[in-house]
């Protein structure tokens, strides 16, 4: 029998995407949001591995605990959308994905031998290990659990495949804009909305 999640306090997750990190500037927008509009609401933005493997366990160990205590909903840009994607699949949540990669094992071949994120410094390589742990975490989307926000300008991944990924599931598809998602904060209360939190 599901779990009663109707009674529960709410968490929303904020899962950031490849080389970036809790600072993202998506992360604090969504973070200044709350605090001013819905400060009930418990905010996480997970810091884990460039690795695929290593953000799988430090993943799916956060939220199997939350799911615990809240209600979790889950948002997740670029290669955090696809990872949102892979959560939302295992744990049963709604997730909003913004610019999402999908199949991002696909472009691994664009990064140098030796990748370093900007924030963290961690070193690493987009290798065959890599690539098959980020295939081993794709899931197939069911169309309720998602609000896919895509912009037709994004210059670092194919809008097409993630309108045709999650295709049945809610979408807003805006000409223009850019990877980053121009005027994001102009969703945010439609996404916890969606989010049912």
């Amino acid at each position: 029998m599901p779990e009663a999640t109707s009674n529960l306090p709410s968490a929303l997750v904020y899962i950031h995407g490849f080389l970036s990190s809790p600072k993202s500037f998506k992360a604090q927008q969504f973070e200044a949001y709350l605090a001013r509009k819905r400060p009930e609401i418990r905010y996480i933005i997970p810091s884990f591995s460039n690795l695929p493997s290593e953000a799988r366990q430090s993943l799916d160990a956060e939220i199997s605990e939350l799911k615990k205590q809240y209600k979790v909903g889950l948002v997740g840009s670029s290669l955090g959308g696809f990872y949102a994607s892979y959560l939302a699949e295992t744990f049963d949540l709604k997730a909003a994905v913004v610019n999402p990669a999908v199949q991002p094992y696909d472009v691994a071949d664009r990064y140098p031998d030796i990748i370093e994120n900007p924030y963290t410094h961690q070193r690493f390589r987009a290798d065959e290990q890599f690539i098959a742990d980020l295939k081993a975490m794709e899931r197939q989307p069911t169309p309720s659990r998602y609000l896919l926000l895509s912009q037709t300008e994004d210059e670092t991944l194919d809008y097409r495949k993630g309108v045709k990924w999650y295709e049945g599931c809610e979408q807003i598809v805006e000409q223009g804009g850019d990877h980053a998602f121009q005027g994001f904060e102009r969703y945010l209360t439609k996404i916890i909305q969606f989010l049912d939190l």
